[in-house]
């Protein structure tokens, strides 16, 4: 590497503008790092070059046999993935399909998948000098073409509502590997009544089908950008 190009890549203006893209005004003060750089590389924060995956198996109770001589008993398997990005917002997708045929589609936030969630992140710092991840997340809104056969008929008015998730994870290292495991704190679903602009909330209880989401790099990830830093 030439001397030019190391004098750039220490440049301070462009770590500082690394570290607001991913802390935002909450890395205002270098204490305690020493330099921009050193808070970019040392401080906890989520990785954007891969994705985050979870897996949660158990065993279901089927229906008892016609004779009763025996119950069935099937294996369930699903994944969580979770793809963070630079500008903030975060992908979020519950599926019983493997990362094989998962992970490519999550390479843009435009994804067509179905049950895919979108939405927002922010990285927060307790007393502890815990990171934590929170996010408020939505299922991406897909118009409905209108239904002409039955315009003529009265329809039973129903009231609208929005859904959002509130989702809460720590972020840990696990072994040598840095900021790679995202353990579950908080899940719920805020539902809002448009009408009236009440919210509902219904918290989730955080057991062992929560299980942790560890960091799966993802090569081609890091050769894409949508904007410049």
């Amino acid at each position: 590497m030439c001397i030019c190009c190391d004098f750039i890549f220490r440049d301070p203006e462009i770590w500082r503008l690394a570290c607001l893209k991913v802390w935002g005004r909450s890395c205002m003060k270098l204490v305690p790092y020493t330099s921009w750089r050193e808070m970019f590389l040392e401080r906890p924060r989520v990785r954007f070059d891969g994705v985050y995956i979870s897996k949660t198996t158990y065993i279901r109770q089927g229906e008892q046999s016609l004779d009763g001589f025996y119950r069935a008993w099937h294996q369930v398997e699903y994944y969580r993935y979770m793809r963070f990005f630079p500008d903030g917002q975060v992908l979020m997708l519950t599926t019983p399909e493997e990362p094989q045929s998962i992970v490519p589609r999550l390479r843009s936030r435009n994804t067509r998948t179905d049950a895919i969630l979108l939405g927002h992140y922010r990285l927060s710092q307790d007393t502890d000098n815990q990171t934590k991840v929170y996010a408020v997340i939505t299922k991406k809104k897909e118009e409905k073409p209108l239904d002409y056969k039955y315009r003529f008929f009265r329809r039973v008015p129903v009231q609208e509502t929005d859904h959002s998730f509130h989702v809460g994870l720590q972020l840990c290292s696990s072994g040598r590997q840095r900021f790679n495991k995202l353990v579950w704190i908080h899940h719920s679903c805020h539902i809002t009544y448009k009408s009236t602009g009440e919210i509902a909330v219904t918290a989730f209880e955080i057991d062992k089908m929560y299980t942790p989401l560890f960091f799966a790099r993802v090569k081609s990830f890091t050769a894409f950008s949508e904007k410049p830093l």
